[in-house]
């Protein structure tokens, strides 16, 4: 089987959840909340890879405000699709300590890899600590996150989805929309 193959099988098994005309339309919204919220606070917004990739470089040239980027990487799922034991790649290179944090990542979902993050920045000495996340999971499973601030700009049903930075298997995170598959 190619990739062409793969993919269209893939696709022909999933249904469109959110489509790249109302991504676009989020991400503008979101943007325009976080550049009011992070207006003179210079933060360090701190990318989770691989999974907050496409949507941090959808959002960070809509950002009015003056700011820093670093990334962490850290991963419960590699190429899987059940998370398992959470492992720190990359920590963050640049100091935290005193800093505004906005945590920009792909989802929320039970909030292990966030929590993490979260913790790490605590620790680190960050003075406020913001999450921006593409989706959260409508589900009673999520951990608190232990964050001054929470931006969302979809909630999904809890279903396995993919596409613009969430992943399949590795694959599919340059989707330019969001599907879920289909149940069997």
């Amino acid at each position: 089987m190619n990739d062409a193959q793969e993919l269209n099988e893939l696709i022909a098994n999933a249904n469109t959840l959110v489509d790249t005309e109302t991504i676009d339309a989020c991400m503008t919204k979101l943007a325009d909340v976080l550049s009011r919220e992070y207006q003179g606070k210079n933060p360090l917004c701190l990318v989770v890879m691989n999974g907050g990739l496409v949507f941090a470089g959808s959002l960070l040239p809509r950002l009015n405000f003056l700011l820093q980027v670093d990334y962490c990487h850290l991963s419960r799922y590699g190429n899987k699709t059940q998370g398992g034991e959470l492992e720190w790649k990359v920590p963050p290179d640049k100091n935290i300590e005193g800093r505004h944090v906005l945590i920009l990542d792909d989802i929320y979902d039970e909030g292990h890899t966030l929590a993490a993050v979260v913790e790490r920045c605590q620790i680190l000495g960050a003075q406020s600590i913001g999450i921006a996340v593409l989706v959260s999971k409508k589900h009673q499973r999520k951990i608190p996150l232990n964050a001054d601030h929470m931006y969302c700009g979809f909630e999904v049903p809890d279903k396995f989805i993919f596409g613009f930075g969430l992943d399949y298997k590795g694959y599919f995170r340059n989707c330019n929309c969001i599907f879920e598959l289909k149940e069997n």
